[in-house]
């Protein structure tokens, strides 16, 4: 249901899915985006959205290869807005996602971030070497700058919660239980 901030739009509805090791789901999503992988790289040409897909199928790839059992990681595909003053709901890709982060033990008090991800529109490389004045170890940026996360335990809690913040600051939260 969405809701007024100031009669600006709110969020929606995150558009997430969580994997776990070993599972059927996990192992048809990865055939599925294999084969539309290699679809794509069949081509000669590449565009750049084309590129950019490619480089989340191998992130998906490699976060799912690196899943150890028991284990589970997070994709976040999108978000839903609401305009008021349209009336109607707008969906957003993960490019309109400015930061997401996981509560990967969510105890329903407290959202406590333990996995925090910065997709941004521009450079947040970047921007955030500008910021910090300093260096910043590009290969560990890269595991940051995902629309999937990085493998974690599942949750003594039985709950993960995962927080969305587009580029505007307007955030939701969705709270998943894991078996």
């Amino acid at each position: 249901m969405a809701q007024f901030q100031g009669g600006r739009p709110i969020f929606g509805e995150p558009d997430i899915e969580f994997y776990v090791r070993s599972t059927p789901k996990l192992s048809e999503e990865l055939v599925r985006r294999s084969e539309q992988a290699s679809e794509l790289e069949a081509k000669k040409k590449h565009t750049a959205d084309e590129r950019a897909q490619l480089d989340r199928f191998r992130t998906f790839e490699e976060r799912a290869s690196a899943t150890e059992a028991g284990q589970l990681f997070v994709e976040v595909r999108g978000v839903d807005v609401f305009d008021p003053s349209t009336g109607e709901v707008r969906s957003d890709s993960a490019d309109g996602i400015a930061c997401w982060m996981i509560d990967d033990d969510y105890n329903e008090e407290s959202f406590f971030v333990r996995h925090a991800y910065f997709l941004g529109q521009n450079d947040p490389y970047k921007a955030m070497k500008t910021t910090l004045k300093a260096e910043i170890d590009e290969e560990a940026w890269s595991t940051l700058n995902s629309d999937t996360s990085r493998p974690f335990d599942r949750p003594k809690s039985g709950r993960i919660a995962v927080k969305v913040i587009n580029h505007l600051g307007y955030e939701v939260m969705k709270v998943f239980r894991v078996e």
